[in-house]
């Protein structure tokens, strides 16, 4: 958590959203510039972060590639950081320290499973209005070039997300960005901003199984094509291990190691 999500506003409207200056990439190509209905790992998704001293609107890759890494392959293992141990993992504990960001969009993701019975669900504020995750970025140098990436930042479910899943992505409060974006601050009361919020507005409806599909991308996802699962929304907030095996989608598989790993395969650790 988080694997999948929303975001379908145009690089303009974000910026003026985000008070940010959007990047010449988003005219020089257009497909960063569309609405997202099923934005996925290793696409290339805008970010907010501060390019000299201003809020910047740039496209980054989904899945964090550390600077030291030898291949990129480790960033689809890198979708997601655990908030709770970001400070300890060196896949992270530099970002989260210089090189943290807003990640936009209008809802995210989660798939509800019974049985054989596998839908997934959006979650979004009542009025659909954009919000920010907390995010890392890092630049990775590759053959080709520099290549800029980005991880999401998870915490322990709240109370609506707990009915699909035990963790969620870490929302911010407007009030918040500027602090979380201060590169004057190395770790900005971490506990607080990463804490579980139950955030009364957020709602989740059923939406189409195609979602699993990355070639689907478009607004028919809204629309849900079965009968949605029923949703326990009282369910209570699990708290879990460090250690946890579940495989759905990546969340500091690399970061797990202490040290900078020796070897240049990428090691295989818990997702959560």
């Amino acid at each position: 958590m988080c694997g999948r999500y929303k975001q379908t506003m145009s690089a303009d409207a974000l910026a003026r959203h985000f008070g940010a200056v959007a990047d010449a990439a988003f005219v020089e190509d257009p497909s960063l510039d569309r609405p997202r209905f099923n934005a996925a790992p290793t696409q290339r998704l805008p970010i907010v972060r501060v390019v000299d001293a201003r809020r910047a609107l740039r496209p980054a890759r989904w899945g964090l590639i550390p600077p030291w890494s030898k291949e990129p392959s480790i960033g689809a293992k890198l979708l997601n950081a655990r908030s709770e141990t970001v400070v300890e993992k060196p896949a992270f504990r530099d970002a989260v320290r210089r090189r943290r960001c807003l990640v936009p969009m209008d809802g995210f993701y989660e798939w509800k499973t019974e049985g054989r019975d596998k839908i997934p669900y959006l979650f979004s504020f009542n009025d659909d209005r954009p919000f920010a995750l907390a995010g890392l970025w890092s630049t990775w140098k590759g053959p080709a070039g520099p290549v800029e990436t980005f991880s999401i930042l998870t915490t322990q479910a709240n109370a609506l997300v707990a009915a699909l899943h035990d963790r969620m992505p870490v929302m911010l409060d407007e009030k918040e960005y500027d602090q979380w974006l201060d590169p004057a601050q190395e770790t900005p009361r971490l506990s607080t901003l990463c804490a579980p919020r139950p955030w009364p507005v957020l709602s989740l409806r059923a939406v189409s199984r195609r979602l699993g599909s990355v070639r689907v991308d478009d607004d028919t996802l809204l629309r849900p094509d079965v009968s949605p699962l029923p949703v326990d929304t009282n369910h209570g907030t699990k708290h879990e291990s460090d250690h946890g095996t579940r495989t759905d989608h990546g969340d500091d598989a690399r970061a797990k190691t202490s040290e900078r790993p020796k070897s240049s395969k990428p090691q295989q650790g818990s997702l959560w």
